[in-house]
């Protein structure tokens, strides 16, 4: 199945195997996360079978639902910081889009294998 991309040129779909690649490292990351939940409340000393956890354990499930994941937040924010997207560069993203909207008839033509453009609608 043919498509075209946001530059105009022609190209094969790859909604497919994007959502694939996006679920499968979801699950990658709930399963790593799974096991350092575990690991931490095992060095907290977490007892599933005692009638009442220890200080230390009740200490280490509070870390797990407060500072630890504002660490995570923490990281999460500066990675977010360091990319470029300041004023300027959205308003040239703004007039990028604006420029593709305008010509968008233009940017939805596929060219086949043998040059001809097809009928607006007929993407192969």
């Amino acid at each position: 199945m043919w498509m075209t991309t946001a530059n105009g040129k022609p190209a094969k779909r790859i909604t497919g195997i994007s959502f694939s690649g996006n679920l499968f490292f979801l699950k990658v990351g709930l399963a790593v996360a799974g096991a350092m939940v575990g690991f931490l409340l095992s060095i907290y000393g977490y007892n599933a079978g005692a009638k009442q956890q220890s200080t230390e354990a009740i200490n280490g499930i509070m870390l797990l639902f407060t500072i630890i994941p504002g660490v995570g937040y923490l990281i999460t924010a500066g990675v977010v910081r360091l990319m470029k997207v300041d004023r300027k560069m959205m308003i040239t993203i703004q007039q990028d889009l604006a420029l593709r909207r305008e010509n968008f008839h233009d940017l939805h033509t596929v060219r086949l294998r043998d040059g001809a453009a097809p009928q607006t609608g007929d993407v192969k």
